[in-house]
């Protein structure tokens, strides 16, 4: 019986379904979806002074202690920071504030 072609097969690995192959799976699809592209800064990706400040603060003040402090409404600190949630793709102060220093905004 002839060999079969094994052209292009150096350092191929077969991988059977396993257990750990679909957990393994279910995270990247998770992280993937969790993921920020790779690109150039563009300008959404800058903060004003305005919004470096509420992301520092946001960090341990109450709303009330940032506006007092920055002269706002605690109205205009809430819909500042829920913007800025939205902006680095967070759903909490803390991962906005790791988001933040990551791509370098603070």
């Amino acid at each position: 019986m002839p060999e079969p072609d094994r052209t292009g097969l150096d350092g191929s690995l077969v991988v059977h379904a396993s257990g750990l192959l679909n957990a393994l799976s279910g995270l990247f699809e998770t992280l993937w979806t969790l993921a920020m592209p790779v690109s150039a800064e563009t300008e959404q990706d800058q903060l004003s002074d305005r919004d470096r400040s509420i992301m520092l603060m946001a960090a341990g003040a109450t709303d009330e202690a940032i506006a007092r402090r920055l002269h706002l409404s605690r109205r205009t600190v809430v819909r500042r920071i829920a913007a800025l949630l939205d902006q680095l793709g967070a759903t909490t102060r803390f991962q906005a504030g790791v988001q933040a220093a990551k791509r370098g905004l603070l």
